[in-house]
C-alpha cells in the first residue's frame, strides 16, 4: 500500500481517499463475545508447544493472563480489576499455519471486566497467535 501524507493512496489499484480506525463502544462491564477466528492457548512443556482446550482449566486462567499481559503492553501499567472469562459453546478446528497444526476453538464467550479491557479484547483478540489472525472476536450473539 502506498499512503502519501495525507492518508490518501493507491490500494491494490484503487484510490484511497481515507481510511479510519473504528473503536469498539463498550457501555457496560460485561459482554457476550463470538469468534470471528478460532481461539489458540498453549503452554510450553519441554520445549514443545501444547495447545489446551475450554475443557481444560487452565484455558481460561491463561486466556485471562495473556488479556492482562495485553493491557500492560498497551497501555503500560498493570491491570488491577477483575476479570472473568466463561466460554459458553466452542467447538474444535484444526488449522495448518505454515506446515505446523494449530488446535484452536470458535467459540461464544462471556466477559466481565472494565470496558476499557473489554475494548483492548475485542481490539487485540483473545489468546496466542494474534499476529497470525487467531482470536479475533466481536459483540454479539450466540455461537452457531
Amino acid at each position: 500500500m502506498m499512503v502519501g501524507a495525507a492518508g490518501r493512496g493507491i490500494v491494490d489499484g484503487l484510490h484511497l481517499e481515507r481510511m479510519e480506525v473504528i473503536s469498539p463502544e463498550i457501555s457496560t462491564n460485561e459482554a457476550h463475545l463470538k469468534t470471528l477466528s478460532p481461539i489458540a492457548v498453549r503452554i510450553k512443556e519441554g520445549g514443545k508447544h501444547i495447545y489446551l482446550s475450554p475443557e481444560d482449566e487452565r484455558f481460561k486462567t491463561l486466556l485471562e493472563e495473556n488479556l492482562r499481559d495485553k493491557f500492560e503492553a498497551v497501555f503500560t501499567t498493570r491491570y488491577r480489576g477483575e476479570i472473568h472469562i466463561r466460554i459458553e459453546k466452542w467447538m474444535k478446528r484444526v488449522i495448518n499455519f505454515k506446515g505446523i497444526p494449530v488446535e484452536a476453538y470458535d467459540s461464544a464467550l462471556f466477559i466481565r471486566a472494565s470496558q476499557k479491557m473489554i475494548g483492548l479484547a475485542m481490539e487485540a483478540g483473545l489468546g496466542a497467535r494474534n499476529s497470525q489472525g487467531f482470536g479475533m472476536v466481536l459483540a454479539g450473539g450466540m455461537f452457531r
